[in-house]
């Protein structure tokens, strides 16, 4: 009788502390710097943790507000922004899947201005008559490290005829912790799930909050490591290449661009966050010589331009709705002119 009381006392003291933090209302992001790294783990009510891909978004949703951005984002019952697909790909239909992080999922932009939405209408306007789907598979913060396990997760279940590769931003941040992504230690999936339940309720969230403000400090940040190193982003780029050979599913990768210093700050500008790009685009392209890897240069097709980015000195890296056009206006000329489209009714 006592342990029923016991508990009851708890439970009824749970759900009256909820019903006062929802009233009060509770920031799950304190002013700490790890929560700077990786920030999906602070929205639990947009993300769930997962043991093998550290997040994912919750299925079935739309965000409107309180996101890290402003904007309206649908996730659908696969848990990617993008409208509702069948598992089973369509007879005659096919398949490609933009595989990626936030510029592929539209960081800032509407749904249909992100490229993957704007490379499918390209095909529906010009190849009426084929049955031609894009997927966007972009989800925030991935890392090629990630990215190499949601393919073969999550991806190779839809049944893709190509993929589309866009690696590189998040890999170049700096590691929490000093922990590279190939070495954190996610709890097992179990675990996972209990959190995911009571992660998105306001009083796990305020007590969250407060212990790490109050015991994590400000520590966090070992210079130098980034999440993936240089040489680990060129091997997990070779991961997902072989995988998709294995699965006889052509691989396309593209570099990142990145606001201009030229256009935007002046002749004679030096950035380190430039150089360290570029470093990571060479080895991208270094792969198309040592590995025979088809990729897509968009960061040199970005040098020349002014209008790609709306606040580059803010946001040096997600372009606006004209960058997202000519990349998929580019990925649509290069997939057409190199006859990688192809259906049982037409190859192109």
């Amino acid at each position: 009788m006592l342990l029923i009381f016991s508990l009851g006392s708890v439970g009824l003291f749970m759900i009256v502390a909820e019903g006062l933090f929802r009233i009060v209302g509770v920031s799950s992001k304190p002013d700490n710097l790890y929560f700077l790294l990786n920030p999906e783990l602070d929205y639990p009510q947009f993300f769930k943790r997962d043991h093998k891909l550290f997040w994912k978004f919750w299925p079935n949703q739309v965000i409107q507000s309180n996101f890290m951005v402003a904007g309206e984002y649908r996730i659908n019952s696969f848990g990617l922004r993008n409208k509702e697909f069948s598992l089973e790909k369509p007879k005659d239909a096919f398949r490609i899947v933009c595989l990626g992080n936030s510029n592929t999922f539209g960081w800032k932009q509407s749904q249909e201005n992100a490229y993957p939405r704007q490379l499918q209408r390209l095909f529906d306007q010009n190849l009426p008559g084929q049955k031609i789907e894009v997927i966007n598979a972009g989800i925030t913060g991935y890392s090629s490290y990630q990215g190499k396990n949601f393919l073969r997760e999550d991806v190779l279940g839809f049944k893709p005829d190509l993929i589309l590769v866009n690696y590189g931003w998040n890999d170049l941040l700096p590691a929490k912790f000093g922990i590279p992504d190939k070495e954190q230690k996610m709890p097992p999936q179990w675990i996972l799930n209990i959190q995911n339940v009571f992660s998105r309720t306001g009083l796990y969230q305020f007590l969250k909050s407060f212990w790490v403000g109050r015991f994590s400090g400000k520590k966090g940040v070992e210079p130098g490591i980034s999440r993936v190193s240089l040489e680990d982003f060129q091997q997990n780029l070779i991961e997902i290449e072989q995988t998709c050979q294995k699965n006889n599913i052509p691989a396309i990768f593209l570099t990142n661009p990145v606001a201009s210093l030229e256009a935007y700050w002046g002749p004679g500008k030096v950035s380190k966050v430039h150089l360290i790009n570029q470093a990571y685009n060479d080895a991208i392209r270094q792969l198309g010589q040592t590995h025979n890897f088809k990729f897509i240069d968009i960061a040199a097709l970005f040098e020349e331009s002014n209008d790609l980015y709306d606040h580059p000195q803010a946001d040096y890296i997600h372009y606006n709705a004209l960058g997202h056009k000519l990349v998929g206006r580019t990925l649509y000329d290069y997939l057409l002119s190199r006859e990688l489209i192809t259906t049982s009714a037409h190859q192109f």
